[in-house]
């Protein structure tokens, strides 16, 4: 694996870990191109309006890093627990993000898509 193809692993796992930590009305966010969580509290609505968040962006990232996931090769079978871990931890933070956004179903169809590929990954683990 090249240095590149690491950080690439790396950012996408990055990913997974902080989506799998989103709670019930969490939202999140973006910052220098990776996944963040924006807590609830007043400052909320300044922060993603200084920093151009919205959901839109949010599910594009979402979008991205499921796809890169799913091209995530484990080596051997610790790889493939571990992997399998990010993606059931990942997986339930992107049902939680569902409930945030339980009213805008094309957001609520979009991460059901999601949530479909990594249920197909996880399979595809479990059998590795």
């Amino acid at each position: 694996m090249t240095c590149g193809e690491t950080d690439f692993a790396d950012r996408t796992i990055t990913n997974l870990k902080v989506l799998g930590m989103v709670q019930k009305g969490c939202k999140l966010a973006v910052r220098k191109g990776q996944l963040a969580i924006d807590e609830p509290g007043y400052a909320r609505f300044l922060r993603r309006w200084l920093h151009n968040d919205s959901r839109d962006l949010a599910l594009m990232h979402l979008r991205s890093t499921v796809s890169s996931a799913m091209g995530l090769r484990p080596e051997d079978d610790a790889g493939a627990r571990r992997l399998l871990a990010e993606f059931r931890s990942a997986r339930k933070g992107l049902e939680n993000v569902r409930a945030t956004y339980a009213t805008d179903s094309v957001m609520v169809a979009s991460l059901d898509v999601l949530l479909e590929k990594l249920d197909k990954a996880c399979r595809g683990l479990e059998a590795f």
